[in-house]
This record gives C-alpha cells, structure tokens and sequence, in this order.
C-alpha cells in the first residue's frame, strides 16, 4: 500500500486485488482535480462490483467496512438514491469523466449530497476500472437548497495565465434546470453553453461574457438576462451573473456564477407591458380588434364595427380576409402598402427582430365618407416565437384633422404670417407645438441650422434643446423650463406670454425665447408657439 498517497488512510480490498501504477495514478488525479475525502472504485461488470473503498469514503456515510458491504451487496449501484439511476447506468458511467453532482445514502438511510469526479484506470490483470472520488460538503447541501428556493444554479470557469477561460464547471442544478442530467447530456464547456443560447441573445452574452474577463479593473460586470434552450427545445428567461478573481496584474484566473431562472417573472412583466397596450388601444374609435394565427392563417374578431362584421366570416382566413377589406374600402393609392404591412411573414419578421408594436396609417372610403385609420399590431403574450399576435384598426379621423388645422395655423392663418413677416428680422427661428398629442414643427431663418429635425416628438426637441443649451438664470434648468408641466404654469390665459434666456454650454451665444398660446380649451394652452430671437451681442455688452 502506498502510504504517502493516503497520509495514513486504510484502503480495504474485498478480494485479492493488487493496484498497479497506473491505478495510484489515476487515484492521485482524481483526489487532487476533486479535493476529495473518500475513494470508492470498482469494475464494470453487471453489478459494478466493488473492489476499493476508503475509510475516508465509509466515515462520512457513517460505515465501517463489512457493514457497508452488506448493506450495499458489494454493488455501486445500491449506494446511489434519488435521480441518479441514470448516471449508474453501465452503459453510461463508462463514457462519463470528470465531476459530477450526485446523492449517495447514509448509514441513516438519508440522502447526502456529495461532489464525485470520476475517472478510469485498470487493475494490474489489465481489467478496466472505474474510480470515483467523493466530496462530502455540508456546504454543497445548503447551497443546493438555496437554489431550489431561488430557481439557480451555481458555474465556475478558469483561465489559462493570460486570462483566456478554459476549464469550465456546471453544477447538478444548473443542468437540472434546463431539463439535463449528467455531463453527458450537457458537457462542461463553453460551446456546449453557447450552443443553448437563443440566437437573437447570444451576440449580447458573449460580448458581456468575454468583456467581463478582459477588464482589468474589474469595473465591467458580467450581469445579464437572456433566453437559453432546454432539453425540450423550448427557450426560457435566465438571468447569468458571475464575478471574476484576478491576479495582482488584474489578470482573471477565475469566474464564478450564480444562473437564476426568471422566466415566470419575465413573461409576467411582458404579459403585464403588452396587456396594458391593448387595453389602452381598446377604445370606441377602434372599428375593429382581432387575434391572429401567424403561423394557421386564422383569426378571431373580438370586436367590429356594423359595416365591417360581415368581413369577418369564420369559414375565411386572414390572408383573405384582409385582401377583401383592402380591395373594398382601402383607396387605391395605399392598397400596397396595406397588404405589405399586413402580410404574415412581413409581421412575424418584425415582431421576431424584437418590434413590440408596428403600425400603419392609410386612408378608407366608409359609407361616402374618407377616413384616416391607424393599423396597429403587437405581440401576444404567449411565447416569445412570434406566432401569435394582437391587433387593432382605430378611426384617427379627427387626429389628422387637427394635423392639418396645425399646418393651418403655423403655415396659412393671416394673422400667424403677419406675425411672421413683421418679426422675421428680429425671430431668428420658431417652433409650434402640440402640447397634446407631443408634436413640434421647427422653423428656422437660419438654412444652415439643419442640427434640429423639422418635425418630431416635442420630448424628443425638448432633449435637443437641453443637451446643447441652458437657461441664464439658474432657477431652471433648461429642461424644465420647457416642460408641458411649466408652460402650462407660466400660461395663465390665452394672452399671456412667457418668456426666459438661454444661451450655449459655452455661453457664447444667446438667446431669447417668447411662448405664447395658439389655442386654449378646458383653462389650457394646448398648442404654442416658441420663438427665439438671438440677443448675443446684447448680452455679451451688458455682460
């Protein structure tokens, strides 16, 4: 018996079994690739004969040696309990090496949760072997009940000295939860990890994943969600965290991780976003709601106005249903892009490259009468393959003809082009916006101030302004002062007129800006006008 190999541990032989070399070789492996405290090994016959256990091995499953053979029948396969019938399988175990999470029964006949890494050798008759070491950690046991808590699994990787990572580990749980056993089913390795990731996700994780390492001052955070492939074939929500160990250089040697699945609370807080969309699109100027089939080419009408009930027949598909509501009342000049936009691969496209909502607007001629529609499509919320989706036609009518009573106001009222032709030497830009519907028109005396869009989203020419410029006085910052909120607190009346300065982040140039109504309903302004004047030289002579 080679002493040194065991520090003054027995190794019991339940026959006249001789280890060779090679066998103590192996043994010194897998003690030290494991941090073991116990040795069991055997042969690959029918009942995996036991041929070798350790004191170490027997102590921590309360055994003395003839008591473990008895109980055991000298056969590996009554030591193991629980979900490991399948990584004791001959067939199996003989293609298995390296670590595995396993449980193995006491003398108490309690389950004990225990770190095996399994190796092979033969005897000196040349017989093949099979040796596991046995980690017992009480440790192991909690964090396994943590991770049943919390849905997670723990990770680890290692690098090679310039940091590249290498060797990697997944826990019993972390396999679990993709619906996997043992490394067979799901070796330790990167690619096996990477092979798993959705393809719309993997881009994003593998640049966080690798980032991580190659930060040396460890700022950068591995810490992200993304959908990852079960044994089903299925994808579900997880969440990857890890943390990386460095050595004094900042080199990473090592990372270790926490993997949590979250996909109930994901699809809940999608379910939630998408359902709240729908509820808000739900509305009396909707003409027509509807739950489509992508993938069958049906649907199902959950709401419609009179005239438009008869489109929706139960024996029709979708594709023929909306190439009878286009030829019928979509005029002709926006009867293409009608049908593109409703064309079931054009939809399941987007809402694949991640779209929560797409939408169209195109005009209709209903009893006489032409109407604008807004065509408007969203996800549903079952899955994230886009098969399913909800829809929605509302009249938007009126909406455009507030747009064009807009354009009437800031391009032909009488008054507004007086207003313009007497101060177009003093206003050097101005902007009418729709407090309401959080619309702006910018125009500019300057050509060459082409930095700002000539139409958009007021928060979007609010940002704008703010990133460039700030008020002169301190009281407001710039971004507030041009908020809905303010302008409507500093407009008291239809005359009124609010006005402020502002100049560059570099205050070399200055500005001074007049609000006034254009038009007041309900004791508020909800159109504006914003013109500027450029007081620079002014300024910079008071200053």
């Amino acid at each position: 018996m080679n002493t040194e190999l065991f520090k003054g541990e027995k190794l019991y032989s339940s026959g006249d079994f001789k280890l060779c070399r090679e066998s103590y070789a192996a043994i010194s492996i897998a003690l030290e690739d494991n941090q073991a405290v116990g040795i069991i090994a055997g042969y690959y016959d029918e009942d995996l004969t036991i041929a070798y256990v350790s004191e170490f091995f027997l102590h921590n499953l309360g055994y003395g040696y003839e008591e473990f053979m008895e109980v055991v029948s000298g056969s590996l396969k009554n030591v193991f309990c629980g979900e490991n019938d399948d990584f004791i399988r001959n067939e199996r175990l003989v293609k298995i090496h390296g670590s595995e999470d396993v449980k193995m029964l006491n003398k108490e006949g309690a389950p004990v949760k225990i770190r095996a890494y399994k190796t092979d050798s033969f005897d000196n008759e040349g017989t093949p072997l099979w040796i596991l070491s046995a980690h017992i950690d009480e440790m192991q046991e909690n964090m396994q009940l943590v991770n049943q808590v919390i849905s997670s699994g723990f990770w680890s990787v290692k690098c090679d000295q310039h940091g590249k990572p290498t060797d990697v580990f997944f826990s019993y749980e972390f396999r679990k939860m993709l619906g996997y056993h043992n490394i067979l089913d799901f070796p330790d390795s990167l690619e096996t990890w990477q092979a798993g990731v959705h393809p719309g996700d993997i881009e994003m994780v593998d640049r966080a994943f690798y980032d991580a390492f190659r930060d040396c001052t460890d700022e950068t955070k591995y810490d992200v969600e993304y959908r990852m492939r079960l044994a089903d074939g299925s994808y579900q929500w997880f969440r990857d965290k890890g943390e990386v160990s460095r050595c004094a250089d900042g080199t990473a040697f090592h990372m270790v991780g926490i993997f949590v699945n979250i996909d109930k609370e994901k699809k809940a807080a999608q379910y939630t976003r998408r359902a709240d969309a729908f509820h808000r699109a739900y509305t009396k100027a909707n003409l027509c709601e509807y739950y489509v089939d992508l993938k069958e080419n049906s649907f199902d009408s959950m709401k419609m106005e009179g005239e438009l009930a008869g489109m929706f027949e139960k024996n029709i598909t979708w594709d023929e249903m909306i190439g009878r509501f286009t030829d019928t009342y979509v005029v002709w000049e926006d009867r293409e892009m009608m049908k593109q936009f409703y064309d079931r691969a054009y939809i399941a496209r987007k809402l694949e490259e991640g779209s929560e909502e797409i939408n169209l607007e195109c005009r209709i001629l209903m009893n006489g009468n032409m109407r604008w529609i807004r065509n408007v499509i969203i996800r549903d919320s079952a899955g994230d393959t886009p098969r399913y989706a909800l829809g929605f036609v509302s009249d938007v009518t009126e909406v455009k003809r507030k747009e064009e009573n807009l354009k009437e106001i800031t391009n032909q009222n009488r008054i507004m082009n007086q207003l313009i032709k007497g101060t177009v030497k003093l206003v050097d830009c101005y902007v009418a916006c729709d407090l309401e519907r959080d619309i702006y028109h910018f125009y500019s005396q300057n050509m060459n101030d082409s930095a700002c869009k000539p139409e958009g989203k007021y928060c979007e020419f609010v940002e704008y302004m703010a990133s460039r410029f700030k008020t002169v006085s301190g009281n407001l910052t710039l971004k507030q002062a041009f908020s809905v909120e303010n302008i409507r607190k500093m407009l008291k009346g239809p005359d009124d007129i609010y006005r402020f300065e502002y100049c560059t982040r570099d205050e070399k140039q200055f500005k001074s800006i007049a609000i006034s109504p254009l038009t007041w309903k309900e004791g508020k302004a909800e159109e504006v006008l914003l013109m500027a004047q450029d007081t620079t030289e002014e300024k910079l002579v008071e200053i």
